[in-house]
Order: structure tokens, then sequence, then C-alpha cells
């Protein structure tokens, strides 16, 4: 989670489309799917939920705009944008390779 989090700060920082990060993480999301175990691949997608929990949402979401705020000329609201999603991919990224490791 904190990894992608700083991905997603970055983006902020350097002005990426978001876009690009949603395609690229489900995408190796996706791809990685076909080689994950079945029994793993439930609990990949189960385990995003954790970014959505009543602690880290406010933390990220705050960091995101604070970011954004700091930054001359940026809008709050649309940097911060898209800062769970990206979050999300951390634990089910995590959860598959280690499906692939294992099996």
């Amino acid at each position: 989670v904190g990894f992608f989090v700083a991905v997603a700060v970055l983006r902020i920082i350097f002005g990426v489309p978001i876009a690009y990060l949603f395609a690229a993480g489900y995408g190796s999301i996706l791809l990685l799917a076909l080689f994950t175990p079945p029994d793993f691949l439930a609990i990949a997608f189960d385990a995003g939920g954790v970014t959505t929990g009543p602690l880290t949402v406010p933390v990220i979401l705050a960091l995101g705009i604070g970011v954004s705020a700091v930054l001359a000329g940026r809008s709050a609201l649309a940097d911060g944008f898209g800062l769970i999603g990206l979050a999300s991919l951390g634990p089910i990224l995590g959860v598959m390779v280690m499906g692939v490791i294992y099996s």
C-alpha cells in the first residue's frame, strides 16, 4: 500500500495522467491472474479492500489533497482523485505474486 501511495503522490507532483497508471496496474493484475492459482485469486481481490478501511482512507486522501494544495495552480480535487484506487493495487498484486511463488 505504501509503495502505491508513493506512486500516487509522485503522479500528483509530476502530473502523470491517472489513466496510464490504472491501465498499467490493472493490466498487470489481469495478466498475473492467468498464472495465479484460483485459491489465491479470490483472496487477492478481497485483499484490495484493506485500503478502504476507516483509517487508511482519511490518511491517504489527506495526504493527496495536502500535496496538491501545496503545488501552485493545481486542483486538489482533480489531483486527489484515484488515490484509493491506486493504493488498492498493492495488496492485490502482493497476494497474486505470493500465489505464483507459492505454487
